[in-house]
C-alpha cells in the first residue's frame, strides 16, 4: 500500500512539473510583429491633434507602444496602450522648417519588442490672411486687438504709433510678428516707450518705411529681411539713440525719397550700401554724429535733389557715381566737411548748387566734373574757402553767381572761363568777402588780390 501511495505521488508531481513546462513553452512560442508608420498632415496642427495609429500585432496578451526617437525632438507623443499618435509640438510641424518628421517606435509584449519607423510627411498650406486697406495701430489694446488675427499681408500701410503728439503708450509689438507683407508700407511714429521692432523680422516685402521720433528705439531689428525695390520713401528720422542703420542693407532702390535726418547718435549710413537709385531727394542731415557716409556711395542714378546739411562730425562726402542730380543740390553747415571732392563725378545739375557755412571747406576742386549748372550757383559762409579752383570747367548755361560773407576768399580766378562765355546770363554778386570783384573785373584779368 505504501508503494502504491509513493508511486502516485511522484506521477502527479511528475505532471505537475510537465504541465510548468508546457506552459514555458507557450510563452516561447508567441509571435510580436511592428509596422512601419508612415501619414501626411497640413502643417499648423492643433496641439494633440491626432496623426493615426501605430501598428503592431500579437498572438497573445497586449502591446505596449514607446517612441525611442524623433526628429525633430518633442514634436510627437504616443499613447502607450493604443499606440495613437498625436501631436506634441505644433511649431514643428511648419513646411518652410520641417518638410519631414521621422522617428522609430518600440512595439513590447513582455519580454518580446520589435521596432519600426515613423514617417510624417508635412503638408505646406497657403498661409496668408490678407487685409484689405489700411491698418493704423495707436495704442497697444489696438496692437493686441489685431495682432490675434494672425494676418500676413496688408494690402494699404501700416501705422504703429501716432502721426503726431501725444505719444503712443505701444511699447510691445510681438504680436505682429506674421507680418510679411505691408503693400504701402510701415510708419512707426511717435512711440514714447518702444524699444524694440524685432518682432516684424518676418517681414520681406514692404512699399515704404518711415521710423521717427522713437526716443527708446536704438536699433531697427525686426526690418533686416526687407529686401529689393521700395516703391515709396525710405525715411529714418528724430530716433536720438539709433547709432546705426545696418539692417537696411538688403534695399536696392528707392522710389521716392531716402531722408535721414535727425538721429542724434547716428554714426555711419553702412545699412545704405546695398542702394543704386533713389527717385526722389536724398536729404541727409542734422546727424551731429555721423561721420562716415560712404554708405551712399553705390548710387549709380538719382531722380531728385541732394542735401547734406547739419552733420557736424562730416569730414567728407560720400563719393556719388551718378552723372547728375536733376534737383538742387545744397552741401551746408557741416563743421567739419573739408571738401566737396564726393561730387567729382557729377557733369551737370538740373537746379541750384548752395555751398554755404560749412567753416572748414577749404576748396571746392570737387566741382571739376561740372560743366552745365541749370540754375546757379550760391557759395556763402564758407570761413576757410580762399579761391574758386574747380569751376574753371564749367563753360555752359549757368543763371547766376553769388559769392557772399566767405571771409577768407580773395581768388576769383576759377570762374574767370565761365563769366568771360556768352553762355553766362548773370546776375554776378560778390559782396562781404576778402575780395569782391565786379565781373567786368574778373573777364580783365583782375580776378584775385
Amino acid at each position: 500500500m505504501k508503494h502504491s501511495v509513493l508511486v502516485a505521488t511522484l506521477f502527479s508531481l511528475i505532471m505537475v512539473l510537465v504541465g510548468c513546462a508546457s506552459g514555458d513553452d507557450s510563452s516561447e512560442n508567441g509571435n510580436l510583429s511592428a509596422d512601419n508608420f508612415s501619414a501626411f498632415i497640413d502643417e499648423n496642427p492643433s496641439l494633440e491633434q491626432i496623426i493615426g495609429t501605430l501598428g503592431g500585432t500579437t498572438n497573445m496578451g497586449s502591446l505596449n507602444f514607446s517612441i525611442t526617437d524623433q526628429n525633430p525632438s518633442g514634436a510627437i507623443t504616443v499613447n502607450t496602450g493604443t499606440g495613437e499618435l498625436k501631436v506634441a509640438n505644433p511649431s514643428l510641424f511648419d513646411f518652410e522648417t520641417n518638410q519631414i518628421i521621422t522617428g522609430s517606435f518600440k512595439v513590447t509584449n513582455g519580454s518580446l519588442s520589435e521596432t519600426a519607423s515613423i514617417s510624417i510627411n508635412v503638408n505646406d498650406v497657403d498661409e496668408t490672411i490678407t487685409f484689405e486697406g489700411n491698418v493704423f495701430l495707436n495704442t497697444q489694446q489696438d496692437v493686441a486687438n489685431f495682432g490675434v488675427n494672425g494676418v500676413t499681408e496688408i494690402t494699404g500701410r501700416l501705422l504703429i504709433g501716432r502721426f503726431d503728439e501725444p505719444y503712443s503708450d505701444i511699447t510691445d509689438v510681438s504680436m505682429l510678428s506674421s507680418l510679411t507683407t505691408v503693400g504701402e508700407g510701415v510708419q512707426v511714429l511717435y512711440n514714447e516707450n518702444l524699444s524694440d521692432i524685432s518682432s516684424l523680422s518676418n517681414l520681406t516685402s514692404v512699399g515704404g518705411i518711415e521710423i521717427a521720433f522713437n526716443p527708446m528705439l536704438n536699433n531697427l531689428s525686426g526690418l533686416q529681411n526687407i529686401e529689393g525695390s521700395l516703391s515709396g520713401s525710405l525715411s529714418i528720422g528724430h530716433n536720438p539713440l539709433m547709432e546705426n542703420i545696418d539692417e537696411l542693407h538688403q534695399i536696392t532702390e528707392v522710389g521716392q525719397s531716402l531722408i535721414i535726418i535727425f538721429n542724434d547718435n547716428l554714426k555711419n549710413l553702412g545699412g545704405l550700401a546695398a542702394i543704386n537709385h533713389v527717385q526722389g531727394e536724398i536729404s541727409i542731415a542734422g546727424n551731429p554724429e555721423l561721420f562716415d557716409a560712404q554708405g551712399l556711395s553705390g548710387i549709380t542714378s538719382a531722380g531728385g535733389g541732394l542735401v547734406i546739411s547739419l552733420n557736424n562730425s562730416l569730414i567728407e562726402l560720400p563719393l556719388f557715381n551718378n552723372e547728375s542730380f536733376p534737383g538742387p543740390i545744397s552741401i551746408q553747415s557741416n563743421e567739419a566737411l573739408l571738401s566737396v571732392d564726393g561730387l567729382s563725378q557729377l557733369t551737370s545739375a538740373g537746379a541750384s548748387i548752395r555751398i554755404q557755412n560749412n567753416l572748414s571747406l577749404k576748396d571746392l576742386t570737387g566741382l571739376s566734373g561740372f560743366s552745365t549748372i541749370e540754375a546757379g550757383i550760391l557759395i556763402i559762409a564758407n570761413n576757410s574757402l580762399e579761391n574758386l579752383n574747380g569751376l574753371e570747367n564749367l563753360t555752359g548755361q549757368v543763371l547766376g553767381l553769388e559769392f557772399s560773407a566767405n571771409t577768407l576768399l580773395s581768388d576769383f580766378c576759377g570762374i574767370q572761363p565761365l563769366v568771360s562765355s556768352s553762355n553766362f546770363t548773370g546776375p554776378f554778386t560778390a559782396s562781404n568777402n576778402a575780395y569782391d570783384p565786379t565781373q567786368q573785373d574778373i573777364i580783365d584779368g583782375n580776378c584775385s588780390l
